[in-house]
This record gives C-alpha cells, sequence and structure tokens, in this order.
C-alpha cells in the first residue's frame, strides 16, 4: 500500500510539475490537477504515518528490551534507531499539515504549513 500510495502521488505531482516548467503545453492537463496531485500526497501522508508509527513501535520496544537486559540502560545502536524513527514519523506529520494547505482545507494555517515545512527540510532522510 506505501508503495502504491507513493508512486501515485510522485506520478501525478511530477506531472504537474512537468507543465509548470514548460515540457508539456499549458493547457494539456485539467486545471485542477495540482489540487488532485495534492490530494494524493495528502493519502500518502497518511499511509507512511500509519506505516511509520508501526515501525517506531517496533524500534521503542526494541529499545526498551535492549534497555532491559542491559541494567536499565539503553544501547547506543537500539536507542539511535529508536529516535531516527520518532524523527521519521514526526516527519510524516509535517507532511500531513503541509498536505491540509495543499488540499486548501478550510482548517489549514499558512503559518503551521510553513512551520511543518520547515520541520520536514530539517529531519528529511532523503
Amino acid at each position: 500500500m506505501d508503495v502504491v500510495a507513493n508512486v501515485v502521488a510522485d506520478v501525478s505531482e511530477d506531472i504537474t510539475t512537468l507543465e509548470k516548467v514548460g515540457f508539456l503545453k499549458k493547457g494539456v492537463l485539467p486545471k485542477r490537477a495540482e489540487y488532485y496531485a495534492n490530494w494524493c500526497q495528502l493519502v500518502l501522508a497518511v499511509v507512511e504515518i500509519a506505516v511509520s508509527h508501526i515501525k517506531a513501535s517496533r524500534a521503542a520496544v526494541k529499545a526498551e528490551a535492549a534497555a532491559h537486559s542491559n541494567a536499565g540502560i539503553v544501547p547506543l545502536e537500539a536507542g539511535r534507531k529508536r529516535t531516527l524513527a520518532q524523527l521519521e514519523l514526526s516527519k510524516y506529520y509535517a507532511d500531513l499539515v503541509k498536505a491540509f494547505w495543499d488540499c486548501e482545507l478550510s482548517f489549514a494555517s499558512e503559518f503551521a504549513f510553513i512551520l511543518s515545512g520547515l520541520w520536514a527540510a530539517l529531519v528529511s532522510t532523503h
């Protein structure tokens, strides 16, 4: 599901970008193509949150198990994996906030969009 959502969101976004930069003739795509591409990004953010939440939960359980067998101290590697999984999850939440603004939802805040964009850029893994 994650792979399918990622492919659909990326392809739809790439196609609208091609029109913006002039590789596709203006008017080839429907007027709301970018809007619909943004909805694909919103769905992708929700899917990524679900997948990343499971990943972060598993990393936390592994870190706790490692701490129990190590006199209550979380080994460095397990702690790093847990922290990276939590940062990845926070990035996907930021993507969701950005998608709210891009989809023109009534409750979306431009300030939240800016802050979440900054956070996502700071913790991005690619």
